[in-house]
């Protein structure tokens, strides 16, 4: 019988056992999360104790201080020959010398009619008491009692605290002495606690707290405090100042595990936190304090010791898993091994058969990619040829365009030369003579910076003044721009912007960019090239724009390639921006192209400011 049921544990699935055992683990991870939390809320209980004693005995204090001052006024010999004599301006007197030594919110002599012989208030702003010889705490003053209320304004923010003593002539009342305490001093020292503190009178409604929101509510509705809940604080007279039962609510629900008490208070911001409360019974005022304590302590520790020990069981549990997988696997393999024992030896046969085929083709491809890097390198050869070739007759081309606009300047200076030698005018003579001579050495020039095109140029750069450069390509184009009839804008945003860079160079870069904004803005409305000359910090920005019908998307990565062009055959080569590419990046720049957003073509050239000047912006 006991050999049956072993064997049948033993083969149980694993899957099951697994099952059962994370269970078990999860039941024990919850019991030590309780424990743990019924601990950490015990530690918690412990100190709320405290903090409840203290704010008792801090409230008591305070008040007893003002409790046993109207008795003591209502005894002194000028208060009741005050009285006697019914002369205002000395109790007055009195009053607001009582006051300012006491720090009383308001002083306040009444005659038992309820007549108010002198009083504080009107100048500090307390005060203000309607149907007094109705309130309670005035007929036990009468009585020859002390009389005690809670006053709430519906003006005032914080609540008052009224004593009443009887002031008595021999055996005779002839007066009452009122000392109204602000509470507010008690509510600003709960402020600083960051866990709530509720006093609620008999009837469950909070008078003092360091909620501000909770202030005049029953203790029921900050439990479910909302827009449809939330009760309003009530006017309170002189003759309902010492309770509203009226104003009472349902008992807060309240779980009481190990005789701690656990409530759900809904903060402001709507969220609702558990709390641990400790209360204690006022029994001269009628009043409850109760200090709450946030349980997040109790909860998180709780959390982190069910993760612990879940953790800690789950690991175990993976253990004995991978045991028993273990164990299962070896068995299984061991019958595994035998049968293939046999196919590993027919797959040895099968494998050194294919292997020799293998080797027979391996030499038949190494004599064939023999043969093919002979040619490859070949091929190569002639590929380099070719290049040389192609990079020639780039250079031509490049010659050929970027001469026209010079030389026909030179040939519009000589024809105007002769005509002012004609009419005698040397000094016009010379001066075009100078232009050509100029232009002249600007094409050798030329000549010898578009030999740099197909490699990087050796050519040092200097301070260049970006204003002089466009000056002179401009006066190159001017002809060009008075027969297309395109306007030209030029707005320098930063004076006398000095870049590093190579003069000629540069002034071949802005004369291609100028002219192809005037060819592609010739024939449109308002035809305008705009250049615009800036800086951004240690860069020289220029930028060209024009109103044409601007770069399709689907050539603008093509637009700096040579020889691509979107002119007409016979209109240009394609070389212009390809050669000024290469130069604005020889000089350590960049030259971007794109579309602007109110239409047209937009190239923009960034060049790095001259040394002196980023060390002057710095």
């Amino acid at each position: 019988m006991s050999r049956r049921s072993s064997s049948r544990a033993r083969h149980l699935p694993v899957p099951l056992i697994v099952a059962a055992m994370l269970i078990a683990v999860a039941a024990a991870a919850w019991g030590v999360a309780l424990y743990v939390e019924r601990g950490v809320l015990r530690e918690i209980d412990a100190r709320q104790g405290a903090t409840r004693d203290f704010h008792v005995a801090s409230l008591e204090g305070f008040l007893d201080k003002y409790r046993i001052l109207p008795p003591l006024i209502a005894r002194h010999p000028d208060v009741v020959d005050g009285f006697d004599g019914n002369d205002p301006l000395r109790a007055a007197r009195i009053v607001d010398t009582v006051a300012g030594m006491t720090g009383a919110e308001d002083v306040r002599f009444l005659t038992p009619q309820g007549e108010t012989l002198a009083g504080s208030g009107a100048r500090t702003g307390a005060g203000g008491f309607a149907d007094i010889h109705r309130a309670p705490f005035f007929l036990a003053a009468l009585e020859g009692r002390l009389g005690r209320a809670f006053l709430k304004r519906p003006s005032a923010r914080h609540g008052s605290y009224l004593f009443a003593a009887p002031v008595r002539d021999g055996t005779t009342v002839v007066g009452v002495v009122v000392v109204q305490v602000s509470l507010e001093a008690v509510e600003q020292a709960w402020v600083l606690s960051k866990d709530p503190v509720v006093v609620t009178d008999a009837g469950g409604r909070i008078v003092l707290t360091n909620r501000a929101r909770w202030r005049g509510q029953g203790l029921g509705d900050i439990e479910n405090e909302g827009s449809a809940n939330r009760v309003a604080a009530p006017v309170v007279s002189m003759e309902t100042a010492t309770s509203d039962p009226a104003a009472a609510a349902a008992p807060m629900p309240a779980e009481s595990p190990d005789g701690f008490t656990l409530v759900r208070l809904r903060e402001d911001d709507g969220s609702v936190k558990r709390y641990l409360e400790a209360s204690a019974f006022l029994p001269l005022y009628g009043w409850t304090l109760h200090v709450y304590a946030d349980t997040a302590l109790a909860t998180i520790e709780a959390a982190n010791a069910f993760l612990v020990v879940l953790l800690v069981g789950i690991v175990l549990v993976a253990i004995v898993w991978m045991l028993m997988e273990r164990r299962r696997r070896f068995v299984r393999q061991m019958r595994l091994d035998k049968a293939n024992a046999l196919r590993l030896e027919r797959r040895v046969r099968d494998r050194t058969r294919d292997l020799r085929a293998a080797n027979e083709r391996l030499a038949a491809e190494i004599g064939e990619r023999e043969a093919t890097e002979v040619k490859l390198r070949q091929a190569q050869a002639e590929l380099v040829q070719a290049a040389k070739l192609a990079a020639l007759g780039q250079m031509s081309a490049a010659l050929s365009h970027e001469f026209n606009q010079p030389l026909a300047a030179i040939r519009s200076y000589a024809d105007n030369a002769g005509l002012l030698l004609d009419l005698e005018r040397t000094a016009e003579v010379r001066d075009n003579l100078g232009r050509i001579a100029s232009l002249v050495d600007r094409l050798a020039g030329l000549s010898k910076h578009l030999k740099t095109f197909a490699r990087k140029p050796g050519n040092t750069t200097k301070p260049v003044k970006v204003s002089a450069v466009l000056d002179e390509a401009l006066m190159l184009l001017a002809p060009k721009l008075k027969r297309s009839e395109v306007a030209l804008d030029v707005h320098h945003e930063v004076a006398d912007v000095v870049v590093q860079a190579g003069q000629v160079r540069l002034e071949q870069v802005l004369m291609n960019l100028i002219a192809n904004g005037v060819d592609a803005a010739r024939g449109s409305a308002g035809a305008t090239v705009r250049v615009t000359v800036g800086a951004e910090g240690d860069e020289g920005v220029i930028v060209v724009s024009d109103t044409g019908p601007g770069i399709a998307e689907d050539k603008i990565d093509q637009i700096f390639d040579p020889f691509f062009t979107t002119k007409d055959v016979g209109e240009g080569l394609g070389l212009g921006l390809s050669i000024a590419y290469k130069i604005v990046h020889d000089f350590g720049g960049a030259l971007l192209a794109e579309n602007a957003d109110e239409g047209g073509a937009r190239f923009t050239v960034r060049l790095p400011l001259a040394a002196d000047l980023r060390d002057a912006a710095e």
